[in-house]
């Protein structure tokens, strides 16, 4: 998962996985409004929400975090693959 459409391509091309991205790829099973919401979301409501899509699940976050609550990666659920940067949903 890619939480920026910006990092999206890379993170097709590199991960040679299925790739779900804001508004973009046939994987991607949320609205602009739930994006929006999930960006915005605690660990709890994140947990939630991610329980649409399939594992494993890593997110990729990088630097454009505009909106994005990042205190939700904090929690157990989100394991640290590449500090900030890359998380394994472990939950």
């Amino acid at each position: 998962m890619a939480t920026h459409k910006q990092y999206s391509p890379w993170v097709l091309g590199y991960s040679n996985r299925k790739t779900i991205a804001p508004g973009i790829f046939e994987e991607n099973k949320w609205n602009l409004a739930k994006w929006n919401e999930f960006w915005a979301s605690d660990a709890e409501r994140a947990k939630i929400m991610l329980k649409d899509y399939e594992r494993p699940l890593y997110i990729h976050v990088g630097n454009i975090r505009t909106g994005m609550n990042m205190t939700k990666f904090e929690d157990e659920c989100f394991e640290p693959i590449i500090e900030n940067k890359i998380y394994k949903v472990a939950c």
